[in-house]
């Protein structure tokens, strides 16, 4: 048995029987309650020291933070924990421990221990002290030095937490003990070099032991042939190839000695990868944290290829890349919220720029998929290569002007006597110098500082004009270096007409920000025609002479323009049943209304604050309303799915009063914008409900998955319509899309419309154009994505429906191809797979949601019962031009729709007049 372990054994054994010593007296006292009161704590594991050195009192788990404690309290509430007081360590062979408990809630304490440590991570139980008030005492055989202590209240879970008040602790040692019959070891730490091969650790016996010999021993791997000789123990080393210090411990092991520890440290390879004499590249630092070594308090070199995080004032850090050669294809690492030298802040945005070769140290580690350098990085070397910058490398001018801009030029590593400016083409290629633009370098106090300045004249043309130019200089070495190319536009004069609008009735203009008085001049330019207001009726559109514009649509204005406003009478207005989102338009307000007796009360109040139950009356799909129904409106949104459903104080149905957070309450799945998906043609019931719980908990719109929740009521969505008869329809291509299908029971004028319609005529996708279509016409419709305003056909003759299209229309009714049954025919739907828009085969596997084409669209009926064909793609065979009539065109002059002459057969897709009549170029 070693001497440590004999040690302990005898200690632990009188530990229990007690042992008597003649000349006791204290060696420490550390006092506690009203002689350390308010001690301020502000974590949940804080530690801080008694009024003796060496004490520290350990605060495990409490319950509150920032408060003062003048006892030991631990066990947070339902959670066990264990608070210490612990010392350093004892110099004294020490033989008892006395601790003085004031107080003690012994039901939420388990026990009170004392353990002893020679290393102060290694305990060992000496003794325990009761769970009662007073002084206890643990007695200690074969006393040693150097020794730590530590008294442990381990304390239970509950409901409260446990409670010890100490006042005191003492310490005991025997005075009348002789130190010189007691052996001892005294070594010193040792320090060797990266490349040393061995070492030596000396040391003395004091009192050595007849018949005794001292033990050294060590675990660390680069350690081996311990000698252990009479002053010395000498030991084999191999080489540190590493960049960081290693240490091994020696335990020193003599009978009837404490322990005695020794380190010996061995330095890192100032030359190794990652050092600063030898940083690593990108790529060795990546490697480094895959393989996660060498990765702390190290080097790494390379060129700035980015700023991920510009400057920031407030922390004075930048977050950049580095890679090997500066480019953002090669391999990067990140100095995450870099600081500069010796970590310090950054002052500047410039201090790092896009090309410094630099050297970082600090910290690597992979976040995520980022190799990075962690926080507080530090540069250590910054080079910026020659060069020069400038502020602007573009500048517009007014046009029609004359006048000066000045922008700063900053260099390094130029002889500044040498600027001069280089004249170029568009591609850079070398022009004659500008004849409207004089560029000029002047000098400034700022040593890398000078100032370049434009002069430029009065542009009187209507074409823009552009001058393009380099700085250029010699470097200290008498090589040219040239900053990028900066181009100086102006743009042409432009010409200004007068635009007037025409009221009738002396009704009130309504201006907007693009016409802000009746009549002004403006110069040519895209503008917003405005909206105004009549009582009784609605604002169709302005009419430029030729052309009726709604209001809110963009307007060419190319020459001077009278605007007369077009009204319709409105008619009854009421609110009717919306079944389709083809109904909902953005920014639209609805009324939310529930099925049957809940009606708007406390769920009003909680989504918009007003309050106002609204008295209605439902018959045949109507509402009628009592005055308060604009208090019980809801704005419609659209968002990436689809539209959303929020309340006038802005907040979405499914929030509560935090617009930021959701109602949580509830574990059945909602959203915190209520989305009507466009795919989901049926809004009351399907694959989705809005619903209303009128739990007293939990009175919120909601989003369901199912119907079968009790207390919910499903709720129905209502919007404004007028009975005038529409003298327009809407169709509307949606977002990713550049085509949709289309019907209605109205005829159709697609003469000047923005998007083009089309007749199916075979199943390679040929086309027709379409200038006039007949009620129930099935339509193929080309455009970009929005929403179109279609006249209704105003014309005298009656339209008759296409011989020959393929395309059927479903006007009012959705319909499911596969239920049809109208003989020999194969039947396709359009729609987008893999990004491809086209009409896809309806199969026999194919489901009815996919196989059903939704109220006013057209399906595709092509003869033969199993066409081979899996997909059409329209425009297969395409007839290129066709009139109105399907007449003859003859190739002779073509003009715009306003008049304009083009040159030669258009190629611009369009409608276009030739010989008198329009025809459509697709």
């Amino acid at each position: 048995m070693t001497q440590k372990l004999r040690y302990f054994s005898t200690l632990l054994l009188m530990a229990v029987v007690g042992v008597a010593w003649a000349d006791e007296v204290v060696y420490k006292t550390a006092l506690f309650g009203s002689d350390y009161n308010s001690k301020t704590v502000s974590s949940y594991t804080d530690t801080w020291t008694a009024t003796n050195d060496g004490f520290v009192v350990t605060l495990a788990n409490f319950n509150n933070n920032n408060n003062g404690w003048d006892y030991v309290k631990c066990g947070r509430k339902n959670n066990a924990s264990v608070a210490t007081i612990t010392t350093g360590a004892v110099e004294e062979a020490i033989t008892k421990v006395d601790v003085t408990i004031d107080a003690i809630t012994a039901a939420k304490v388990n026990s009170i221990k004392l353990y002893i440590s020679s290393d102060n991570s290694n305990w060992d139980e000496a003794g325990s002290f009761d769970k009662s008030t007073g002084a206890k005492t643990v007695t200690l055989a074969n006393p040693a030095a150097d020794l730590y202590y530590k008294i442990e209240f381990d304390c239970a879970s509950g409901t409260s937490n446990g409670l010890v008040t100490v006042s005191k602790v003492e310490l005991y040692y025997d005075d009348s003990a002789t130190p010189s019959t007691n052996p001892s070891i005294s070594a010193e730490n040792v320090n060797i070099a990266y490349d040393a091969t061995g070492g030596e650790i000396e040391y003395t016996i004091e009192n050595p032991v007849t018949g005794t010999s001292l033990e050294a021993n060590t675990a660390a791997d680069w350690v081996s042939n311990i000698n252990v000789g009479a002053s010395s123990i000498t030991f084999s080393t191999t080489e540190n190839e590493g960049n960081a210090a290693r240490i091994a411990t020696f335990i020193l092991t003599y009978e009837g000695a404490a322990n005695k520890n020794v380190t010996v440290t061995q330095a890192g390879n100032p030359n190794a990868p990652g050092t600063e004499n030898n940083p690593y590249t990108v790529a060795e630092a990546r490697a480094a944290i895959d393989a996660n070594t060498g990765v702390t308090g190290v080097y790494a070199k390379g060129i700035v290829s980015g700023i991920v995080t510009a400057f920031d004032s407030q922390y004075g850090n930048i977050s950049y890349n580095i890679s090997t050669d500066g480019t953002t294809t090669a391999d990067q690492l990140q100095a995450y919220r870099g600081k500069s030298y010796g970590g310090a802040n950054f002052t500047s945005a410039n201090d790092i720029q896009v090309g410094d070769e630099v050297v970082i140290y600090g910290n690597l580690k992979k976040y995520g998929e980022t190799y990075e350098f962690d926080q507080n990085n530090q540069l250590v070397s910054l080079n910026r290569p020659v060069y020069i910058e400038v502020s602007s490398y573009g500048e517009e001018l007014l046009a029609g002007a004359s006048g000066s801009t000045t922008v700063t030029v900053t260099y390094k590593g130029i002889d500044p006597e040498t600027f001069d400016i280089a004249w170029f083409d568009q591609t850079g290629a070398d022009a004659q110098e500008s004849d409207w633009l004089l560029a000029e370098i002047n000098s400034t106090d700022d040593p890398e500082v000078y100032e370049l300045t434009y002069e430029f004249d009065e542009n009187t043309s209507t074409e823009a004009r552009a001058a393009y130019f380099k700085v250029v200089a010699l470097d200290n070495d008498a090589q040219l270096v040239e900053s990028p190319l900066i181009t100086v536009t102006q743009a042409g004069f432009v010409q200004e007409y007068d635009v007037f609008f025409v009221l009738e009735n002396d009704e009130t203009f309504v201006p907007n920000s693009d016409f802000e008085t009746v009549l002004e001049t403006v110069p040519a330019g895209t503008y917003t025609l405005p909206s105004a207001t009549k009582e009784g009726y609605r604002l169709e559109g302005w009419n430029d002479g030729s052309t009726t514009t709604p209001a809110g649509t963009a307007y060419n204005i190319d020459s001077d323009v009278e605007f007369t406003a077009v009204w319709v009478e409105k008619g009854e207005e009421y609110y009717a049943l919306v079944t389709s989102t083809d109904e909902i338009e953005n920014g639209e307000y609805l009324i939310v209304y529930t099925d049957g007796s809940l009606a708007f009360n406390g769920s009003l109040e909680t989504l918009d604050a007003v309050g106002n139950t609204i008295d209605v009356t439902i018959e045949d799909d109507k509402i009628e309303c009592s005055d308060e129904v604009d208090a019980a409106t809801f704005t419609i949104a659209s968002v990436d799915n689809g539209y959303s459903i929020q309340s006038k104080s802005g907040m979405y149905i499914g929030q509560t009063s935090d617009a930021n957070g959701l109602n949580t309450s509830s574990t059945t799945a909602y959203t915190n914008a209520i989305t009507i998906s466009e795919n989901n043609a049926d809004i009351i019931s399907g694959g989705a409900y809005l619903r209303y719980n009128s739990a007293s908990n939990q009175n919120r719109f909601r989003y369901y998955k199912s119907a079968s929740y009790t207390n919910q009521k499903a709720i129905q969505l209502y919007k404004k319509v007028e009975t005038t008869p529409a003298q327009t329809v809407t169709i509307k291509i949606k977002d990713d899309f550049t085509a949709t299908t289309f019907s209605c029971d109205k005829a159709l004028d697609f003469s000047e419309a923005e998007i083009t319609a089309y007749a199916v005529y075979d199943e390679n996708g040929g086309t027709d154009a379409v200038m006039y279509a007949a009620a129930g016409e099935g339509l193929y419709i080309e455009g970009e994505p929005g929403t179109y305003e279609i006249p209704i056909y105003q014309g005298e003759d009656e339209l008759e429906l296409i011989d020959g299209n393929l395309l059927v229309g479903t006007v009012n009714e959705a319909v499911n191809t596969k239920a049809l049954n109208e003989g020999d025919y194969t039947y396709y739907l359009f729609g987008k797979q893999n990004g491809k828009q086209a009409f896809f085969k309806v199969g026999e596997n194919t489901s009815d949601a996919k196989a059903t084409a939704s109220a006013g669209k057209a399906y595709l009926r092509v003869p033969g019962a199993n066409n081979a064909k899996e997909m059409i793609v329209i425009g297969g065979d395409v007839t290129g031009i066709e009139s109105i009539e399907n007449g003859t065109i003859v190739n002779d002059n073509y003009y715009t729709i306003d008049g304009k002459l083009v040159k030669g057969q258009p190629t611009q897709k369009g409608i276009y007049v030739v010989n008198g009549r329009k025809v459509v170029i697709k």
